[in-house]
Parts: C-alpha cells; structure tokens; sequence
C-alpha cells in the first residue's frame, strides 16, 4: 500500500468522521465529541513523541494573547464554549484543579460581535514527582476519554508530558 493511498484513506476517514458528527445532536450533560487524531497528536506506534507534539503545540497556544483561565472565563454568560454546555466544561475545570492539575486555560479564544468563543483546554499536567496527584488526574482524564467514547490509540497516557489538551472542536 502506498503512502498516497493511505493519506487518502486518512481523508476520507476525516471526512467522514465530520459528516457523523454533523449529524448527531448534543446533549447536554455528556462529554463533547472526541477529538480527531488531527488535532491531537499524530503517531499512534510513539505515545512519547505524541507528548512531546501536544506539549509543543500547548506552549504555542499559552504564548498567544488569545487565552484565558478557565474558570474565570467559563464564569461569563457571554462566553461560548464549543459543542459543550458551559456548566459541565466548569464542572470539569473544577474537578481538574481539584484533584490536582497545576492551571487549566482556555486557548485559541475567537470573538464573534458580543460572544467570546473557544473549545481547547489547556490543562497542566501535576509535576512528574508528584506520582499520586498525577495518577488521580490521569484517572479523571480516563474516565473522560471513557465516556467520549476514545479508541485506545486516542487516549492519553502518562509518559511525562507537562500538558492536556481537551479539545472539544472535531
């Protein structure tokens, strides 16, 4: 099988995969639809060099002017998070910080008229020497990927990255 047919196929999965999502409704309460290997990392066989693109492109988002605290910026009525009631994205923050994660931010913010609009988190992972306090946030980051439904190639892992990033934009 060649490369080309291979991107091809990678395409039309993708493709596909927004063709689904158009046509499934949101329900409040539940986790927003998973995030596409596209915009996550994007070698399934080196869960440590998918790390190290999510935390590469994660330090580029906290660079931009374009990102927020979470919890603070969740708290506004004129705030506007991506196929996800604001409620359960604060529930979520809340539970996060919680158990342990240092910052959670919200990045790539867009402005249409009034509405602040986002759907990535920036989530920062608990230090690699707090093993406890990491494993409790992995096991919340699991039961989220659980209940969104990931594939075993999507889920996150703990390999020492310093960053999460839930995105909730297919």
């Amino acid at each position: 099988m060649s490369y080309q047919s291979i991107y091809r196929g990678e395409v039309a999965l993708c493709a596909l995969a927004i063709v689904a999502s158009l046509a499934m409704a949101y329900q409040p309460g539940t986790p927003p639809p998973r995030q596409t290997r596209l915009m996550a990392a994007t070698s399934i066989a080196d869960p440590k060099a998918d790390a190290a693109e999510i935390d590469r492109r994660a330090q580029e988002q906290l660079k931009s002017d374009k990102k927020a605290d979470a919890k603070t910026w969740l708290k506004s009525d004129k705030h506007v998070v991506w196929k996800w009631d604001r409620a359960d994205a604060g529930k979520a923050v809340d539970e996060l910080l919680k158990l342990g994660a240092t910052k959670v931010w919200i990045v790539d913010i867009n402005q249409t008229n009034d509405t602040e609009v986002a759907s990535t988190f920036v989530v920062e992972l608990p230090a690699k020497d707090k093993a406890a306090v990491r494993q409790a946030v992995f096991a919340w980051i699991e039961k989220w990927e659980d209940k969104a439904d990931f594939d075993e190639n999507q889920r996150a892992h703990d390999v020492g990255q310093k960053y999460w990033v839930l995105d909730t934009d297919l």
